[in-house]
């Protein structure tokens, strides 16, 4: 039996956690390594020269080592570069407890002068808790100033984004294959609204159109089921085709 200073129960005990994790994939179904002499007796091979190495081995490594047997590892199934599996996990979690689909986004805008600004995003919270996420920051501009997009543009911009990838896991659930896909987008808006010049005329969009430009071998049929449902879970369509109360509060 082995000390606690034995540099190779050490090796073990750091990975023997990795071990553990799918130890019903392991051949005799270890759960527990106590001792050198207990690995000798499972592993048809020299242990102590194997477990030298241990700490430079990966983790299929360390589960063939104390297996003596290549482990299950299940195939990932990609379609439209979406990994299915993952993607049903999701949807199972959100269906067995609704916080697991419970989101809160957050964007700050801050005016860099004249009708110009900046807007951040980071982190997102996610069933009542905060995920770190990295810093993006996009610049909006309008009224002559064509170094970033005006809002109206994000806008078109946000639903493309939302449509593609809404297609993209849809399809992919629907085993619907896109080998490509780019939307088109055009809007029209009477400025006169946002300028006051009209007491009937709406400040925003009269009207979007969009063109989808979609190559697959699904047939007509298909593409039009999956527009469908891409369509009635799209989150931005939604926000766009349903009222959204939207609240404003000044904090000095």
């Amino acid at each position: 039996m082995m000390t606690s200073e034995t540099p190779y129960e050490i090796r073990v005990a750091n990975y023997l956690p990795i071990l553990l994790l799918d130890t019903r994939r392991a051949a005799g179904q270890i759960t527990s390594i106590p001792s050198l002499e207990h690995l000798e007796t499972v592993c048809s091979l020299d242990c102590r020269q194997s477990i030298n190495r241990i700490q430079l081995w990966s983790p299929v490594s360390l589960l063939r080592l104390f297996s003596c047997s290549e482990p299950e590892i299940p195939a990932m199934t990609i379609e439209n570069g979406i990994d299915i599996e993952k993607f049903e996990r999701l949807t199972a979690a959100a269906e067995s407890d609704a916080d697991n689909a419970h989101f809160r986004f957050f964007a700050e805008t801050e005016w860099t002068g004249d009708t110009t600004c900046t807007t951040s995003v980071s982190d997102i919270e996610k069933g009542g808790e905060m995920v770190s996420s990295p810093e993006f920051t996009m610049e909006g501009a309008l009224f002559g100033h064509r170094n970033a997009p005006n809002a109206l543009e994000q806008l078109l911009g946000s639903i493309g984004t939302c449509l593609t990838i809404t297609y993209a896991a849809h399809g992919a659930a629907m085993d619907i294959e896109l080998t490509e896909m780019r939307f088109e987008f055009e809007g029209s808006v009477d400025m006169r609204g946002l300028l006051g010049l009209g007491g009937d005329v709406r400040p925003g969009f009269e009207t979007i159109e969009c063109t989808a430009h979609i190559e697959s071998p699904a047939s007509t049929e298909q593409l039009e089921e999956l527009k469908e449902v891409a369509r009635s879970q799209s989150p931005l369509l939604d926000n766009l085709e349903n009222e959204v109360t939207v609240s404003i509060e000044h904090e000095r």
